[in-house]
């Protein structure tokens, strides 16, 4: 999904719940780099580490005999 089309989606959905990797204090970051405004999600969910992401799926591709 392109990023100009997230804050569409939310404004179009009954509720949004936006995963994030990193939970961080107000200010940490720029604004630019939100995907999503606030005044459109309802909830925040913290979701798994790109690392934790990558282990998954090497794990997954190893079994299923995509990777070696």
């Amino acid at each position: 999904m392109a990023v100009n089309s997230i804050p569409i989606m939310a404004m179009a959905g009954a509720c949004t719940v936006a995963e994030v990797n990193e939970i961080v204090d107000v200010g940490t970051i720029a604004p630019e780099q939100v995907g999503t405004p606030s005044v459109f999600v309802q909830a925040v969910v913290q979701g798994n580490t790109f690392e934790q992401h990558g282990a998954t799926y090497t794990d997954l591709w190893v079994r299923s005999g995509q990777l070696r």
